[in-house]
């Protein structure tokens, strides 16, 4: 047989599927839902009034019951702690929790340490240098967290593997590092809203900010409920209602690293200007409770609402050969099926392991996908000219690529025929074409 050259659709792991499935569910209500999820980057801890502000916005919100994501860096959980901030820690018992790294801003940030470092390197660099903020975080809230997002925008896909090893179902934040045509997706499978389309926020300035923000709210309400529903991700820090410059901007801007006996607290704002930025802050959510489709929801309950179908199900012969002639049509990409989505991974994964039990002269048998979700290869093997092997050899490497998966729970990046290598794309081409 022959295998030659494929094109490669990766994001580094070849493990990124799109949610359909919150799409689905939505049309099948009455009025489909509009989804707000209403999160806090909930990081400053050193300036003493940003303790006041989230009291403030938690007992606001708590009055008007609109849950909301409340991502904590470890510091700043100590520090409440150390406080006696008891009043803020019950306050925050009504909504969800999520984790936002153990010092945020104090060098080095995570794209720094893990940007010279490979995918299982990474991922325990990640944990040993994140693991302590999160255990302390649950600890003194009393509960696990539900999600997590990387500080500022220092991103690193092997904060992802940390994730999976912790057990954290989903990725919440916003920054242009990956996107999915601006919708929900799976990342290494890990439940991903990170740059989705509806980002929205109003500004605390006051009448202007709010009118502005009014409109761009109604414009992306109306284009959702048109189309079935969907998210608006709407996010803010408690420390802006109070600073005139983020405490981290303060201490740590451009790389600076000075010792914690150096902090120094950011400038405040007046007491008029800290009253307008909660009562525009106040206004936006009334005005947003006031659109019949909006729901607010929490990270903690985005899972059972945008479920990963593809992982609930079993795949039949028929079903795999459709996929092997997407793949024939389409080459190397996600695939987006009528009730599932299948990342290039997963769809190497199911072709492969078909192959093996098609070359053993075994009946077909259902397939489902490996539980976590597996990942693609951690470096890119670059494609070589077409080589030729025996169909006995070509099986053999078929049994030694499936042994490799459930081993690592990954594709090999290299890939041997015998004595020659040939790239995971190339294999998965060649393999639909069987």
């Amino acid at each position: 047989m022959r295998i030659g050259p494929a094109v490669f659709f990766s994001v580094l792991l070849c493990a990124v599927s799109v949610v359909i499935s919150g799409a689905s569910v939505a049309a099948k209500a009455a009025k489909a839902p509009v989804y707000v999820l209403l999160w806090f980057d909930t990081e400053d801890y050193i300036l003493p009034e940003s303790d006041d502000a989230l009291l403030r916005i938690l007992t606001f919100l708590n009055e008007e019951r609109a849950p909301a994501t409340f991502k904590i860096v470890g510091e700043k959980a100590r520090v409440l702690r150390d406080r006696e901030r008891r009043d803020i820690l019950t306050a925050l018992e009504q909504h969800d929790v999520g984790y936002h790294t153990n010092f945020h801003s104090v060098q080095p940030t995570p794209a720094l340490y893990l940007s010279p470092l490979g995918w299982e390197e990474g991922v325990a660099e990640f944990y040993r240098r994140e693991y302590q903020g999160l255990e302390e975080l649950q600890r003194i809230v009393g509960r696990t967290a539900s999600c997590y997002g990387q500080p500022g925008s220092s991103w690193g896909p092997q904060q992802y593997g940390g994730l999976r090893d912790w057990k954290i179902p989903v990725y919440l934040d916003d920054g242009p590092h990956v996107n999915l045509d601006g919708r929900p997706f799976y990342y290494a499978g890990i439940l991903t809203f990170f740059s989705l389309t509806h980002t929205l926020r109003t500004e605390l300035g006051g009448t202007d900010d709010l009118e502005q923000a009014k409109i761009e709210f109604q414009e992306a309400y109306q284009e959702l409920e048109v189309n079935g529903g969907g998210v608006i991700s709407i996010y803010y820090h408690p420390c802006e209602f109070v600073h005139e410059e983020f405490w981290d901007g303060t201490n740590f801007r451009n790389g600076a690293n000075p010792p914690r006996s150096e902090w120094q607290k950011p400038p405040v704002k007046s007491a008029e200007e800290v009253e307008t930025a909660h009562a525009t802050f106040e206004a936006y959510v009334r005005f947003i409770k006031t659109f019949p489709a909006v729901q607010f929801k929490t990270a903690r309950m985005l899972p059972a609402l945008f479920p990963d179908l593809a992982s609930l199900r079993s795949f039949k012969e028929s079903e795999i050969l459709e996929i092997a002639k997407a793949v024939e049509a389409r080459g190397v990409d996600y695939q987006e099926q009528k009730r599932f989505s299948l990342s290039a991974s997963e769809v190497f994964s199911l072709l492969v392991r078909s192959a093996e039990t098609k070359l053993a002269g075994e009946p077909a048998v259902p397939l489902q996908l490996e539980k976590p979700s597996i990942l693609g290869p951690i470096n890119l093997q670059p494609d070589q000219i077409e080589v030729k092997a025996s169909l006995n050899q070509y099986e053999r490497t078929v049994q030694d690529v499936v042994d490799f998966m459930k081993s690592k729970g990954r594709i090999p990046e290299a890939i041997w025929l015998g004595s020659q290598i040939v790239s995971p794309e190339s294999f998965l081409v060649t393999t639909a074409h069987y």
